[in-house]
């Protein structure tokens, strides 16, 4: 997952709004969206050669996504797969809380990672790379391959694109799936240096990305009103183009609890 925009408390009719652009290679093996056998209650992708996840719910109420921290320079070949950080989060009993407080502070040598889990208790984000967790309060946040809200030019602009959304009163998943597949690439004055080398920044700045054998290969939704009910979808990709759009629905708690109000947003969410 390499692109995550989301609105919390936001909107006078939903909790969360959620929008992710998964980017990987197209001939690694991915289980599109679906319910799992094993462990069971979980709905999410699934990638076949680590069975981990990129973004997930189940029904006990646990939602989790993760992006990779991008940096050229700290690289592990041999650590564990950073997918199976949100599929032991959803399939746990644990708060969410105490998973990202735990995982923050993690010795496990994974490489680096921004980890998004949710539940009753409220909306966290933890990373390795500050070993550090954060309890996020109602606002509109972004996230790519950098820490929580660092200002990439596609991350500012789809924020501002969810922003413009919440404008309507029952914003259309299939407009939001939209704006995340916009191919612009910015600036090389604009970009960051992750130390990869100005090539493959320039081919990363797109929201959408589709090269020879890299791309986007799922932009996936998650909408959940103050009273718990949840539509996950997603739209799955090829090199080819569009593929199968998939859907589910399913009542959990509320992430955060009951409050049934949108809140003021925090400064530092923008």
């Amino acid at each position: 997952m390499c692109l995550i925009v989301f609105a919390y408390k936001q909107h006078p009719e939903y909790n969360l709004i959620l929008v992710a652009n998964r980017d990987e290679q197209y001939e690694r093996p991915t289980q599109s969206l679906h319910i799992w056998d094993s462990p069971t209650g979980i709905i999410a992708g699934r990638d076949s050669l680590q069975s981990g996840t990129w973004l997930g719910i189940a029904h006990n109420g646990h939602f989790s996504a993760i992006t990779n921290h991008r940096n050229g320079l700290h690289i592990r070949s041999t650590s564990r797969s950073r997918g199976l950080l949100t599929t032991e989060f959803l399939n746990s009993s644990v708060s969410a809380q105490h998973y990202a407080d735990e995982i923050s502070q993690t010795s496990v040598p994974y490489n680096g990672f921004n980890l998004i889990v949710a539940d009753s208790s409220g909306l966290y984000h933890a990373s390795n790379v500050t070993k550090e967790y954060q309890y996020l309060r109602s606002g509109i946040y972004g996230l790519s391959n950098a820490l929580l809200d660092t200002d990439w030019p596609k991350t500012r602009q789809q924020k501002q694109r969810l922003k413009d959304a919440l404008q309507a009163h029952n914003p259309n998943p299939q407009t939001l799936i939209e704006m995340m597949a916009d191919p612009q690439r910015y600036p090389d004055e604009t970009l960051p240096d992750t130390h990869v080398g100005i090539e493959i920044e320039r081919a990363l700045s797109s929201s959408f990305i589709q090269l020879e054998s890299y791309g986007t290969r799922a932009t996936t939704v998650v909408m959940q009103d103050y009273h718990g009910r949840t539509r996950i979808i997603e739209q799955n990709y090829t090199a080819a183009g569009k593929a199968e759009l998939i859907e589910y629905e399913l009542q959990i708690e509320p992430f955060g609890g009951i409050t049934g109000q949108t809140e003021p947003a925090t400064e530092s969410a923008g």
